[in-house]
């Protein structure tokens, strides 16, 4: 299983992952559409083999509340632009949530 970062989703609805995974072949893409206003999204290429069950986005909807004194200019905007994306995992007898989180960065 390998995570990914700013897949391109592009207008017709088709994105960059979906075209990775045919190329590499033995792979599933899961691609999830996110707040990012560019169109970006997280994602995960899932080796077949592997069960991969209930892709979610965690917190998509949440806001930022400011509680304290001096909070930034995001105070009831989004909490996340790139909310961290879920994606529960079954091989043999493990199972695991494997998180795909990206921040986005400022100068």
């Amino acid at each position: 299983m390998v995570a990914v970062q700013e897949v391109a989703v592009f207008a017709n609805g088709h994105n960059a992952l979906t075209g990775l995974a045919q190329a590499l072949g033995n792979y599933t893409p899961y691609i999830a559409v996110n707040n990012d206003a560019r169109g970006n999204a997280p994602g995960f290429l899932v080796k077949n083999g592997v069960t991969a069950s209930n892709p979610r986005i965690l917190g998509k909807y949440e806001t930022y509340n400011a509680h304290s004194e001096g909070a930034c200019d995001l105070a009831g905007g989004p909490l996340f632009d790139r909310a961290p994306f879920g994606l529960d995992i079954r091989k043999g007898d493990l199972d695991i949530t494997a998180l795909s989180n990206h921040w986005g960065s400022q100068s």
